[in-house]
């Protein structure tokens, strides 16, 4: 893998076993060597469905160590997130989607994908649950609408071309027993900045 010969080991890392191909591709590429994702490639990518972003090299080493450290003190990933976003009940309160605030939290994505300059990485953690449906989007109409309207009001200031959201596939979900999805914001105010800065997970 592309890091200094200091830091080879005699075994495999524990986080290192077992991986993906796409894993074991990215990690073979320098750090320097990396190419960011553009807003545009990312657009693209949730627009087609093709939602398989790419970390980078040294992220994503983090983001694989990050489990093992979680495996080592919590049963599974759902009771670590679960303790970090306070949620011991996961039954919604409210009787629809975003009907209570203690329904959902928004966190910055602490593993991001390798996102160019001014693009910050949201992820929107629910307790309730958002059917599947076809499209690209992987959520059926009525969950569509609901998050068209709810990015709009919980991001007034930001233009609709500078915010993006999708779901991920379960295929494509580190945690499927946790209903969330992902939110882009393109250079947002400095306030949103500090807001979504001070709640990384």
């Amino acid at each position: 893998m592309n890091i200094p010969w200091w830091q080879w080991t005699k075994e495999c890392p524990k986080h290192l076993v077992n991986i993906a191909e796409r894993d074991k591709v990215a990690l073979a590429v320098h750090e320097e060597d990396f190419v960011p994702i553009t807003w545009q490639q990312a657009k693209f990518g949730i627009a087609t469905g093709n939602t398989d972003f790419a970390r980078r090299p040294k992220v994503l080493r983090a983001y694989r160590d990050s489990f093992v450290t979680i495996n080592q003190i919590y049963a599974t990933n759902l009771d670590y997130l679960k303790g970090e976003l306070g949620w011991e009940d996961l039954r919604p309160s409210a009787a629809t989607p975003f009907g209570s605030l203690d329904d959902y939290q928004i966190t910055l994505n602490g593993y991001p994908y390798g996102w160019d300059d001014g693009i910050y990485h949201v992820v929107v953690w629910c307790k309730f649950p958002l059917p599947d449906g076809e499209g690209t989007l992987h959520v059926n109409k009525d969950s569509r609408d609901r998050i068209d309207r709810w990015v709009r009001v919980q991001w007034p200031t930001q233009a609709s071309e500078d915010i993006m959201w999708w779901r991920n596939p379960v295929k494509f979900k580190s945690v499927p027993e946790l209903e969330h999805f992902h939110v882009l914001l393109r250079c947002p105010d400095p306030y949103i900045i500090d807001e979504l800065e001070s709640r990384v997970l």
